[in-house]
């Protein structure tokens, strides 16, 4: 009746399971973006996705574009840090319907969580109707709540946050292969 480390199946409270699979798995901020990368490429289609992208005035831990639509997405362990994040300015403005446009690259805005902290998070984000999405990690990734979209976005910005992905991925894709040569020699 105890739990199986060698099975998704496990027998008690989800949370318990989660807790013993997220140690088991070793969710950090890393394997979280590996699979929102994966997940919003190979399974949603979006043309152009990158890790650590400049967004002019900040580093997004996920960009995400296609012709409709920008996506940007903070990933977060802890429950201290989701909650620091919203000192940054981008969070004020979109909180106040501001249309200080220039700052903002994105269109929707997504918070990706530990599984131990998503029902805080939830919670917090409702409490305090933010208009934001919140996705967490459980045996695959899983939307706990959808988002609106926070503005338009223009033609140029567009360009801009492409290219900035386009970029950024590019220099991943160099870095991982120059690490992996290395480690060939």
């Amino acid at each position: 009746m105890g739990f199986n480390p060698g099975s998704w199946l496990a027998r008690g409270p989800a949370k318990t399971f989660f807790i013993v699979r997220s140690e088991l798995l070793n969710i950090d901020s890393d394997f979280l973006k590996t699979k929102l990368l994966f997940y919003w490429r190979f399974k949603r289609g979006y043309y152009y996705c990158a890790t650590e992208v400049n967004t002019g005035k900040e580093i997004a831990d996920v960009m995400l574009c296609n012709d409709k639509e920008i996506i940007e997405i903070e990933v977060k362990i802890t429950f201290s840090d989701f909650i620091a994040d919203f000192k940054k300015p981008k969070h004020y403005i979109h909180q106040a319907n501001k249309r200080e446009y220039h700052y903002l690259k994105s269109n929707k805005f997504f918070f990706c969580v530990h599984p131990d902290i998503s029902d805080r998070c939830k919670t917090y984000l409702d409490e305090n109707n933010y208009q934001y999405g919140l996705i967490t990690f459980r045996g695959k990734l899983i939307i706990l709540k959808s988002c609106r979209k926070l503005k338009k976005i223009d033609t140029r910005e567009f360009n801009f946050v492409k290219n900035e992905i386009i970029r950024r991925a590019t220099s991943e894709l160099v870095n991982l292969r120059e690490a992996k040569t290395c480690q060939l020699k």
